[in-house]
């Protein structure tokens, strides 16, 4: 993919996905600069960590909407060298040109994606047994980072993670987040037997290279692809 010691890499719903660690390990020879994955599962975020304690992912908690006082539910994990940030939010909820607020339907499609919550501040009860305090909106750490932040990205399944009427606004949200020049791995997997309604269901949702050509075309410049036939 044309990687070099600058280039700014992200994982969409990445779950516990081990390419995160992988890319970053010297003995890999990926000449990556920093890993960004996203998800909006928080315990996702400290299982991965737990799996990898090399990197020494410590958590940072940010700014609730409602007081400046950091919240005590981490948005953010980051590696002791700093390549590394895991943020848990909602990926359709960002990258923007300002904070923004994400919309019912952005809401829809992370929850059809299998994020954990959806955006908007929330109230959950302090891991301490105090009062409830208020969460930061999920998606306002990945809002903020800005359009044309990534020069990479790694899809390892997750589109076909997406509910098929999300598909769009995923394929918008990546379409923001990469840079001129940028490029997309992904990886699919494109139903052809069985019933009708094993061949559309899901997830993971069958996704063709028809598909990726409809969805992408317009924004990124959709190359080639590597097919290997499974048997179900």
């Amino acid at each position: 993919m044309g990687f070099s010691l600058s280039t700014t890499h992200q994982i969409p719903l990445c779950g516990k996905d081990v390419s995160m660690a992988h890319l970053l390990d010297p003995s890999a020879g990926y000449p990556v600069g920093s890993v960004v994955g996203i998800d909006g599962v928080a315990q996702a975020a400290i299982e991965f960590a737990r799996a990898f304690p090399t990197l020494a992912l410590a958590p940072h908690a940010a700014a609730s909407s409602a007081s400046s006082s950091p919240s005590a539910h981490p948005t953010a994990f980051h590696s002791r060298d700093g390549r590394l940030t895991f943020l848990v939010s909602d990926f359709f909820a960002g990258p923007r040109n300002g904070s923004g607020s994400s919309s019912g339907g952005e809401a829809s499609a992370c929850a059809a994606a299998g994020a954990s919550s959806v955006p908007g501040a929330v109230a959950a009860a302090d891991p301490a047994g105090g009062p409830e305090t208020a969460v930061p909106p999920l998606g306002a750490v990945w809002a903020a980072y800005p359009p044309a932040s990534f020069d990479a990205c790694w899809d390892r399944a997750a589109l076909v993670a997406v509910d098929p009427l999300a598909r769009r606004a995923y394929a918008a949200t990546l379409a923001r987040a990469m840079t001129p020049g940028g490029r997309v791995l992904m990886v699919c997997f494109d139903r052809r037997a069985g019933s009708p309604a094993a061949v559309a269901g899901g997830p993971p949702f069958g996704v063709s290279h028809g598909d990726v050509r409809e969805l992408f075309g317009e924004d990124f410049e959709v190359g080639g692809t590597h097919a290997t036939t499974m048997d179900q």
